[in-house]
């Protein structure tokens, strides 16, 4: 007689314990899950780029030098060297500018750099154009009790001064000291 034998299962998944199988089922699960996200955030979808607006600063006062006889200078030295504001009045007074006072500076400033530019409330761009006559000169407002005497822009010579700028560098140190526009 012939005996049967029951045949061997031929799935492959019976062999495979159940949890083995769970457990590579959530390992791909969370593998995919992985995937997609970093593929979503690395460019999956091509957004355009917003441009960034760019901003260009720009002259808040004209460039255009004010007129040269319209502005009146008290030139004062605040230097030892005798003689050193009538030579430099001498020169504005050459380029158009109308002279006032010529003396020692009443206020007996010390003045280390080549020249200071005192002036008023509303003559900015004048004193500008003063400031602009000698190289690296720094502009100081007045207000209050230091008014000045009898110009409203005084110019104090200091003791690095050695003579005036070229009119061309005047004006090129006129419009780059002009005030800009914020963005």
């Amino acid at each position: 007689m012939t005996q049967l034998r029951p045949t061997p299962s031929r799935r492959v998944w019976g062999r495979i314990p159940r949890w083995a199988i769970v457990a590579i089922i959530t390992v791909l699960g969370i593998a995919l899950i992985g995937a997609g996200l970093v593929l979503s955030r690395s460019g999956g979808s091509t957004k355009a780029a917003t441009p960034t607006p760019t901003c260009t600063p720009t002259p808040a006062l004209g460039t255009t030098t004010p007129p040269t006889t319209a502005i009146r200078i008290n030139v004062y030295n605040a230097t030892a060297r005798a003689g050193l504001a009538r030579f430099t009045a001498d020169k504005l007074a050459g380029r158009g500018f109308a002279i006032d006072t010529v003396a020692n500076d009443p206020k007996q400033s010390t003045i280390n750099g080549t020249a200071v530019v005192r002036y008023v409330s509303g003559t900015s761009s004048q004193a500008r154009w003063v400031a602009a006559q000698v190289p690296n000169a720094t502009l100081v407002k007045v207000s209050g009790v230091a008014r000045l005497t009898t110009a409203k822009i005084d110019l104090v010579i200091g003791t690095k001064y050695s003579n005036l700028a070229p009119p061309a560098d005047a004006a090129a140190a006129y419009a780059a000291s002009a005030p800009t526009k914020p963005c």
